[in-house]
């Protein structure tokens, strides 16, 4: 799909890939500036119906919740064509279990890690909303410029520190 334009958006490059789906970076078409990731959903899925309208509720729930650690989802749908996407936020950054395989936490960040992955589900959680799929390799750890940070986190160091940040794979529950 690299070189195509999904939506408004144009997918320049794939960023990872796993059962259900790729993810993109991409640039808005008339927005140049503007980048995203672009989650697509595998095409022999994009076909069926029902998987097609619980990945677009999933996206619905998602973007209900503002959290400072939960990607904020911008946009999404299905095309003419059939693709079936959702657009978010891009971050940067690697996955827990990357940073695991580096070697052991320090307490203090096991902590702070472990703080930021639990308020993030506890706010998808009194959304009504519950992640089905929690991996080590699922929450991307990025570091966020502490103008994103709203300031009200139980741990003050963790505004200019990395932050664990969320994306799609939700569901009513």
């Amino acid at each position: 799909l690299v070189g195509q334009t999904v939506g408004n958006w144009h997918l320049l490059r794939q960023l990872g890939a796993g059962a259900f789906g790729a993810v993109y970076e991409a640039q808005h078409q008339a927005i140049s500036e503007r980048r995203a990731a672009v989650k697509v959903l595998h095409p022999h899925l994009s076909t069926d119906a029902v998987v097609q309208r619980r990945f677009i509720n999933e996206a619905n729930a998602a973007s209900k919740i503002e959290h400072q650690n939960i990607i904020p989802i911008y946009d999404g749908g299905v095309t003419d064509s059939g693709v079936c996407y959702v657009v978010m936020e891009p971050i940067s950054g690697h996955s827990l279990e990357s940073l695991l395989e580096k070697g052991r936490l320090t307490p203090a960040r096991a902590v702070q890690l472990a703080a930021q992955i639990a308020s993030a589900l506890g706010a998808a959680h009194a959304a009504g909303i519950v992640h089905r799929d929690l991996k080590r390799h699922r929450p991307p750890v990025a570091k966020i410029e502490s103008a994103r940070s709203s300031g009200k986190t139980a741990w003050p160091q963790a505004r200019a520190a990395a932050r664990c940040r969320f994306s799609c794979c939700w569901a009513s529950s």
